[in-house]
């Protein structure tokens, strides 16, 4: 790979319980077909054609964060009428039903792999479209999009289980003595101290994942992934960055650019302190792919991140 980059996340816990409940099925566990569609691909179906169209103005209108231009968060269609043959095996489902007779409050439950694997059906039910219209404008949009996310980080690792590069997972356990699950075209590598750069080394769509002991980003980019010329070095947008925690991780997230140069793109980064060293570990995946649309490679790193345990770890 060299030193060149190439030219490539209801007010109170009483009213939370009043208008979302959240019941998690059991998965089937039969033979099914394969869902189809592509990932962050959902659709919204219901035979109340107000109803869908809220849900899906709701589900539409959410953007992506810390990418160089604005993408949508999914990609979202419709139907209106009943799940059938024609709509049954769609990955991600978002199922809407008014009816005042039955309901008295908006509410969400979900079910997986229900008519094909993987698949996730979310079930919003309310009994009207004013009182849906507010519970989406509460908490009710947030969640959904959080169950949808999830379940598609979730196949994106349930994948990685058995097709990831063995290269990847052996200079890693090598360096770190960590397991990571990387995609299997990740078989380019740099090494330095205490850091790993691997790489699918694309000419198009460029991924990446640089593991280091050090919380000092910046000072770890300077050092290690250099462009073209003298003084051109990889550095992150300061007034990019959106900083979170979450399963005892901080995470950060952001745009990066290279000194000196016109490249760049966004970026993900797990930090969290090692058990073993009780050191700052670091694992930092970003994407260089100005010719396209960035969402579903950044995601599909982050869910990389998320496989990262120490050796022998489940």
């Amino acid at each position: 790979m060299g030193s060149n980059l190439h030219r490539r996340a209801i007010v109170g816990i009483a009213e939370i319980l009043c208008l979302l409940v959240l019941t998690a099925c059991n998965d089937n566990s039969g033979m099914q077909p394969a869902s189809g569609g592509k990932p962050y691909e959902v659709l919204v179906l219901g035979t109340d054609t107000a109803a869908v169209n809220t849900v899906r103005d709701a589900l539409t209108a959410l953007t992506e964060t810390a990418l160089p231009q604005q993408e949508p968060s999914f990609d979202v269609s419709v139907a209106y009428g009943e799940i059938d043959a024609s709509t049954q095996y769609a990955r991600s489902i978002v199922v809407v039903t008014a009816d005042s007779t039955r309901f008295t409050q908006p509410s969400v439950r979900y079910e997986k792999n229900v008519y094909a694997r993987p698949q996730m059906i979310i079930y919003i039910t309310t009994p009207s479209t004013e009182r849906l219209k507010a519970f989406l404008n509460g908490k009710g949009t947030k969640t959904i999009a959080e169950l949808l996310s999830r379940a598609e980080t979730n196949r994106q690792i349930t994948y990685l289980r058995t097709h990831h590069s063995m290269k990847a997972l052996e200079l890693t356990e090598k360096q770190f003595g960590y397991r990571i699950h990387a995609p299997e075209d990740m078989l380019a590598s740099k090494g330095g101290k205490d850091f790993l750069w691997l790489s699918n080394n694309a000419n198009s769509g460029m991924q990446n994942i640089c593991l280091f002991y050090s919380d000092n980003i910046d000072s770890v980019l300077q050092t290690n992934i250099k462009g073209e010329k003298n003084g051109m070095y990889m550095k992150t947008v300061p007034t990019s960055l959106i900083q979170s925690h979450a399963e005892g991780r901080d995470i950060i997230r952001g745009l990066w650019e290279m000194e000196g140069d016109a490249m760049g793109g966004p970026f993900v980064a797990h930090c969290w302190k090692d058990s073993i060293t009780g050191k700052t570990m670091t694992a930092l995946a970003f994407v260089y792919a100005p010719e396209m649309k960035k969402r579903n490679k950044i995601k599909q790193l982050e869910a990389v991140l998320y496989t990262m345990k120490v050796k022998g770890e489940r």
